[in-house]
């Protein structure tokens, strides 16, 4: 008796094929997709970590911010210079010196700057600033170093508190109110401001779309202005 082979024909074959093709291509294209988004969080979760520590260095800067007689307190818009104890870069404190935050480049494409000065370097940069012969770069002084690029702006604010007369009025005004407090732009009083706030626009690398981030810090050393009018 004859045995009939049967086998695959040519159009199961091509079908077959192309069945596996199209399965091959659907888990490629979710493969590559998954590792595309590992990516972007990965790269999103790094650039959060670095906003965290910008965040951690402004905090512990503003914290240790004290009233010196040798450096003055220079709050600006889009600067500020203070007295404050600093370390070696690894959390090690050295001793007392000068921070001072400000901006480098120009547009929207500005970089945080942070730098850090000896007390000894702070006052001959001090005496510098009044020279005529004056020639010391900024990125000469101290230790510099970039916090964040692609800064679109920033700004510094300050807590301002000046209740003096309402402290001998017993605290309130001649509506019966207690004093308010108020953010302004710069700071020109002799004495430390109670509190700092920070606000950097960015742009976000990862999404490409601008970001906000605002940070308040407290000054323990502060004191409100009629603490300066009762010592004299």
């Amino acid at each position: 008796m004859t045995k009939t082979l049967k086998g695959f024909t040519l159009i199961e074959l091509l079908i077959s094929i192309s069945i596996f093709s199209l399965i091959a291509v659907v888990m490629y294209a979710c493969f590559r997709s998954g590792i595309a988004a590992y990516g972007r969080i990965s790269q999103e979760a790094a650039f959060q970590q670095k906003l965290r520590f910008v965040l951690s260095v402004v905090e512990k800067d503003f914290r240790n911010a004290y009233l010196s007689s040798s450096i003055a307190f220079k709050g600006e818009e889009h600067r500020l210079s203070f007295a404050s104890l600093i370390d070696d870069g690894d959390n090690a404190p050295i001793g007392t010196g000068r921070i001072s935050y400000e901006t480098e480049g120009s547009g929207n494409d500005l970089s945080l700057i942070r730098r850090r000065e000896s007390l000894r370097q702070a006052m001959s940069a001090i005496l510098a600033e009044y020279s005529t012969d004056n020639k010391t770069s900024v990125k000469a002084r101290g230790v510099y170093d970039v916090l964040l690029d692609k800064v679109l702006d920033i700004k510094f604010s300050y807590l301002y508190l000046d209740d003096r007369q309402l402290h001998l009025d017993g605290g309130e005004d001649s509506r019966g109110q207690r004093s308010s407090y108020e953010w302004i732009a710069s700071w020109q009083e002799d004495v430390l401001p109670l509190a700092i706030r920070i606000e950097i626009v960015y742009l976000n690398p990862n999404t490409l779309k601008a970001q906000r981030l605002i940070k308040r810090v407290k000054i323990p050393t502060a004191r409100p202005l009629y603490f300066k009018t009762s010592e004299v």
